[in-house]
């Protein structure tokens, strides 16, 4: 499994995340083995190759780093920012699109209305955050060995104690990245 997400854009998520170390903080190994959890969960979803895979694993290294960026739940904008200045740095902006819709509707609660990555990473990002519990047509085995592969580092534990101070200073929008 480490080696298929190696060859489909773990490099890519590793380099763009290394210029986020600092940002990142001690969240970073974290941070990187959920991506390429999510990045796993993915490709047995909806297998990519190519630029397609280049895509995705740039939408991945970015969707979530507007929390760290804001420290802030509300986070979904700034990572879209993120990912569209790097685009743009990158002579990329034909990705603009389906990098933002896979970065907006990752917590939506219903299917993305994009399809495609985003409805995949959705996905992916929903077996993650459940630990499994949701599995939307992968076996156990499989979840778990990626789950093996690729260690939470604390990860979960860092978003429970960000949810925690969300709820206390907004408990209104304790749950602001949330979409239907």
């Amino acid at each position: 499994m480490a080696e298929a997400v190696e060859k489909t854009g773990g490099a890519l998520i590793d380099a763009l995340l290394e210029s986020y170390r600092s940002l990142l903080g001690g969240d970073w190994q974290g941070y990187r083995n959920y991506c390429r959890r999510t990045l796993a969960f993915t490709l047995r979803l909806h297998p990519v190759h190519g630029e397609e895979a280049e895509c995705l694993a740039t939408a991945v290294a970015f969707h979530d780093l507007g929390v760290w960026a804001t420290g802030s739940l509300d986070y979904l904008e700034p990572s879209v920012v993120l990912a569209s200045a790097y685009l743009d740095a990158e002579s990329r902006p034909q990705w603009r699109r389906e990098v933002a819709a896979i970065i907006r509707d990752h917590h939506k609660l219903t299917p993305s209305s994009f399809g495609g990555l985003a409805e995949a990473f959705r996905k992916a990002d929903a077996i993650d955050l459940s630990g499994g519990l949701l599995r939307f047509g992968l076996g156990k085995q499989d979840i778990g060995a990626i789950r093996a592969a690729f260690p939470n580092a604390g990860f979960h534990r860092c978003l429970a104690r960000r949810l925690w101070r969300q709820i206390l200073s907004a408990p209104r929008r304790s749950l602001p990245m949330i979409r239907c």
